[in-house]
């Protein structure tokens, strides 16, 4: 399985990109980043022959498109004003992703999705996405489920960005 990482050398995305090596088995993991230098300083790090780093403009909705197809699974770890477009474009290139934001807007999305035959999770960053996506995962593998609290308890500044201050709101 390959696996396209956009935004793979920032600040979330160099860390799943780390958790990736460590813990997959994707047979090749591919970043993308504006700066093509930058990402390929980052894979030389890794010391990983399965990571590589390409350019892709993320804001032609044609190459990405074209891109995408050539992945099983798609991770965005752009900033939230990509999120619906990058959506738009995984279920156009049929194929499976996951966003670290959200925007309320993608969940709009979901039948069209459907209809391509795709998985698609937005809000996989911060506490709602993951922590919902666990506790899911858990919760199917008890006999009975009465309730599931989540609290949300940041460390240091409420919301150190944008989409920290988004979820915590």
């Amino acid at each position: 399985l390959r696996i396209l990482v956009l935004g793979g050398t920032e600040f979330i995305g160099s860390e799943a990109v780390k958790d990736l090596v460590k813990t997959s088995d994707f047979s090749e993991t591919v970043i993308e980043d504006i700066d093509l230098e930058k990402s390929e300083k980052f894979v030389v790090g890794l010391k990983d022959e399965r990571v590589s780093a390409i350019k892709v403009d993320v804001c032609n909705e044609k190459e990405l498109v074209n891109t995408l197809k050539e992945f099983d699974v798609i991770a965005s770890m752009l900033p939230f004003k990509y999120d619906i477009f990058v959506t738009k474009v995984a279920i156009k290139a049929g194929i499976n992703g996951l966003d670290v934001a959200q925007e309320e807007d993608q969940f709009a999305l979901d039948e069209e999705v459907k209809k391509a035959g795709i998985t698609y999770i937005a809000g996989l960053g911060a506490t709602l996405g993951i922590t919902s996506v666990l506790s899911r995962y858990g919760a199917d593998r008890l006999d009975t489920v009465y309730k599931i609290e989540i609290a949300f308890a940041p460390f240091g500044c409420v919301a150190p960005a944008l989409g920290l201050l988004y979820t915590t709101l």
